[in-house]
C-alpha cells in the first residue's frame, strides 16, 4: 500500500535531494530532527493519516499531554493539578479546555525551499 501523499514532502522540500536537511529544519531540537527522519524511513508514522513534520511535531505533542495527564491523575485524581505546560488534569468541565504546548511555537515551520 502506499500513500496517496508519498512525493508531497518532496514537492514541499523541492526535490528528493534536499528533502532529509529540509525535513529536520522542520523539528527545533536537531538530535529530535535525526530521530524523526530515521522513524519516518523507517515507516513508524503510519498511524498519521498524512506523514508531515508538522503532523509528527503535533501527534508528539499531543502523546505528551497525555502521559503527563495520566502520570498525574494517577498521583493525585483531586487536586486538579496544572503541571503539563498548561494542560489541565481535573476531571472538572470547566478544567477540560486545553491550550496548545509550546512546543509547537518552538518548531521550526516547514516551507518550500523552491
Amino acid at each position: 500500500m502506499v500513500a496517496r501523499d508519498l512525493l508531497e514532502l518532496a514537492n514541499r522540500a523541492g526535490g528528493a535531494e534536499p528533502l532529509p536537511e529540509w525535513f529536520g529544519a522542520c523539528f527545533a531540537d536537531p538530535a529530535a530532527a535525526v530521530a524523526e527522519w530515521d522513524a519516518y524511513l523507517a515507516g513508524h508514522d503510519v498511524c498519521l493519516r498524512s506523514v508531515t513534520p508538522e503532523n509528527i511535531v503535533r501527534k508528539g505533542e499531543l502523546v505528551a499531554a497525555i502521559e503527563c495527564t495520566l502520570k498525574l491523575r494517577s498521583r493525585n485524581r483531586t487536586t486538579g493539578a496544572r503541571d503539563c505546560n498548561g494542560w489541565s488534569t481535573s476531571s472538572t468541565s470547566s478544567s477540560r479546555r486545553s491550550r496548545r504546548t509550546t512546543a509547537s511555537a518552538s518548531a521550526a515551520p516547514c516551507h518550500a525551499t523552491g
